[in-house]
């Protein structure tokens, strides 16, 4: 018979071989027939704990087995031996309390031996003895040694596989993070801090042209434009100073090709990261964004239609020629110019024939001044010309009776011939007013007397004039401020559709006057005397607290959910209870305020950053939607828009208006829906007015629209009415209107 020592060194053997095992179960299945050949055990197996808490798996079973056993029991032997952490040896198994029925009647004896790990039963080895056998201490010490062997082996495979595992994630991190860096479009550089350039990743190449080799060893003021090397330059000062990062910085660099780009980048310092040592930039081309930036800006200061300056335009130009006029003392006129009778036109003709007349007198307009006069279009049928350096009044007057002469030709539309005339209004500088404001106010004075004096005429304004005004203004006023107390204000609704999934996304709420005497007025009509009379705050507050109401009464119904879209005012966003006075209408109404969308004009959004961000911040906090109005008509910046909480730009109409017909309105529609999709913003059209404008916003992927083709602004009652004719079972508003219009496109 083998001695002890004989056994255990027969054990270390086989423990030594477990190493090699790639698997648990080899070394369980090794060390169980160590233990069969060492005790003279006739067969045996091993269970190991599952991951599900309370079951264990069968993890080896020697050959010789006779039977199938069945797993361990809450109160058995390989419990036994897990809590008191020792074999558990059986000289008379039949009669112990561990016995299993299972197990008759191929065991007479057994030992239970322990496995662990990190100080955890692991799972135990059962040895069987098909005769009784009376154990020694040299069998426990023996059982004990097996249980040790097996908890080092165990052991040390599961520290080797964590090991290899951990080596093989990191491998597939460091080659996920390589990918990653080579295949993204930005790019990751790093920088010593001379400016020379150590390391560019591979995915430099997809905008600049350049290999990375082509750049490491170069230094980067090889690659950036002069004019914007500079701001490089302080930008990598700074961070050298204060260390950490900076914001991001743009700039233009010289392409492969040797055009000018532009990059965004921004700045780490890791020159004390004993791996990096260096800058790390992150680049990326803003070329694209760049180039829609500048478009929307150069569009945004030209009228659409007539191709003059539009209002911001005229207001920059204003004051560059008020600096010169004050420099050298000299005399300039404003002209306050509105068509006589225009709303004939469209209401007889429509509205492309109102478009037309207006193209054909801003050109007559514009070639009756001299070059270094300005003229443009304020606004619907209103425009203003600035004429420069008027010497005497003879100048002006002669100036105008031109303009007047210009505009009483004959405009052949179709089959129409239209006598059209103009009445002007004109202001002196520095007579009549020292600044743009005070001289429109004035020329505009002069303009009511003009038309009151029967059109087709000019009037100088003359300070006598102003009491006048001023007693009507007074007038209106008064009236305006009766229709908020008895009512008289009125919403309509506009409904604003989903594109993609042809369905009511929106109503805007649209403010009307009942008037008593001149009947229904149109914004137009009183919004501004609003404005001048500080009115449009309550205004604001009236329609925005019924809008509010009104939505909640529909939802009440049972109608399709859609959010009510209300428009603020410059003043009412400068209010310091601003954010409050929305919070109190919901609040009031019990309407939700994800039901609720408010619209801010794009000149709005950019004249008070500060104020901007801090609203629209708070509003977002409140879980009402915003959505940047008129957008395409100011100056906005990109890099400010995508700092907004904003969740959608809405295309002015004067650009969806001749989207198909004018080249230069059709690329600037679809330079904003590009923008947007990059910023990641809904974008809605408004005033679409033909079944060719709808595909084509559909095309460009447009998400909403609304205008008179969809539905014109109605009373609430009329909403319900509208959405079960727009709605049938059939379809959609969208389905509908195709339906209705499906011979459109075949004449």
């Amino acid at each position: 018979m083998e001695s002890l020592y004989e056994k255990i060194t027969f054990l270390n053997q086989a423990t030594l071989e477990c190493l090699s095992e790639p698997s648990e179960a080899g070394i369980i299945k090794k060390l169980t027939e160590a233990g069969i050949k060492n005790t003279s055990a006739d067969f045996g197996f091993a269970w190991i704990r599952s991951k599900n808490p309370g079951t264990f798996e069968l993890l080896y079973k020697s050959p010789s087995t006779p039977y199938s056993p069945l797993p361990p029991r809450e109160i058995g032997s390989s419990n036994t031996v897990m809590a008191k952490s020792k074999p558990l040896l059986i000289s008379d198994y039949t009669s112990s309390g561990y016995f299993r029925a299972d197990s008759e009647p191929y065991v007479k004896s057994l030992v239970v031996i322990p496995i662990f790990f990190n100080n955890d039963t692991y799972g135990a080895i059962f040895l069987c003895f098909s005769q009784p056998k009376n154990f020694t201490e040299e069998d426990e010490s023996l059982c004990v040694f097996i249980g040790n062997s097996a908890a080092q082996a165990i052991t040390i495979h599961k520290l080797i596989e964590r090991e290899h595992e951990a080596r093989k994630y990191a491998e597939e991190q460091q080659e996920r993070f390589k990918s990653l860096i080579e295949n993204s479009y930005d790019a990751i550089g790093l920088v010593s801090p001379v400016g020379e350039i150590t390391y560019a990743s591979a995915s430099i190449s997809k905008f600049s042209g350049y290999l990375p080799e082509d750049l490491v060893g170069a230094n980067m003021e090889n690659f950036i434009h002069g004019e914007d090397f500079p701001l490089v330059v302080q930008n990598m000062q700074k961070i050298l100073e204060q260390g950490g990062s900076s914001r991001a910085i743009e700039f233009r660099y010289r392409h492969k090709d040797s055009s000018w780009r532009w990059m965004e980048s921004s700045w780490l310092n890791m020159l004390d990261n004993p791996t990096i040592r260096s800058i790390v930039v992150n680049v990326r081309d803003i070329t694209d964004r760049k180039q829609a930036e500048n478009t929307i800006i150069e569009q945004a200061m030209h009228d659409s239609l007539t191709g003059l300056p539009n209002r911001q335009e005229f207001a920059v130009r204003f004051s560059q020629a008020l600096a010169q006029a004050k420099r050298h003392n000299r005399q300039m006129a404003l002209m306050f110019l509105d068509m006589d009778r225009f709303k004939n036109v469209n209401d007889r003709l429509g509205h492309s024939a109102g478009d037309t007349l207006l193209t054909v007198m801003a050109s007559r307009f514009a070639s009756s001044m001299r070059g270094e006069d300005v003229a443009s279009r304020y606004g619907g049928d209103e425009f203003l010309i600035l004429v420069n350096e008027v010497r005497s009044g003879k100048d002006i007057v002669a100036a105008a009776e031109k303009i007047l002469k210009a505009a009483n030709l004959p405009v052949q539309i179709g089959a129409h011939t239209i006598h059209p005339s103009v009445s002007i209004g004109i202001a002196m500088y520095p007579h009549d007013g020292l600044d743009l404001e005070n001289l429109k106010k004035n020329a505009d004075i002069a303009l009511y007397r003009a038309k009151e004096n029967g059109r087709n005429r000019f009037s100088l304004y003359d300070s006598s004039l102003n009491g006048l005004h001023q007693a009507e203004k007074f007038n209106q006023e008064n009236e305006l401020r009766q229709a908020l107390l008895l009512e008289q204000i009125v919403v309509y609704y506009q409904p604003i559709i989903s594109l993609k999934k042809h369905k009511l996304v929106a109503v805007e709420a649209l403010a009307r006057w009942q008037h008593p005497t001149k009947g229904l007025l149109l914004p137009n009509e009183f919004i501004p005397l609003a404005e001048e009379t500080g009115l449009i705050c309550e205004l604001d507050k009236t329609v925005l607290k019924q809008a509010c109401l009104q939505a909640k009464l529909w939802q009440n119904m049972g109608l399709q959910k859609f959010r009510i879209a209300a428009n603020l005012s410059a003043q009412q966003f400068s209010e310091p209870e601003f954010v409050g006075m929305v919070a109190g209408a919901l609040t009031e109404t019990g309407l939700g305020a994800n039901s609720l969308e408010l619209e801010i004009t794009e000149s709005l959004a950019m004249g008070n950053l500060e104020l901007t961000s801090s609203n629209l911040k708070s509003l977002k906090k409140l879980g009402v939607h915003i959505t940047i109005d008129d957008f395409g008509t100011g100056y906005s910046s990109l890099n400010y828009l995508k700092r907004f909480p904003i969740h959608r730009l809405k295309i002015d109409k004067s650009f969806i208006k001749h989207c198909i017909t004018n080249p230069s309105d059709t690329s600037i529609t679809k330079t904003i829906v590009a923008m947007a999709k990059i910023l990641g913003l809904k974008v809605v059209a408004e005033g679409v007015e033909d079944i060719y404008q709808l595909d084509f916003l559909k095309s460009l992927g447009c998400d909403s629209a609304q205008g008179f083709f969809i539905a014109k602004p109605m009373p609430a009652q009329d909403l319900p009415l509208w959405l079960e004719a727009a709605y049938p079972k059939r379809g959609s508003p969208l389905n509908l209107i195709t339906e209705t219009n499906a011979l459109v496109k075949s004449f």
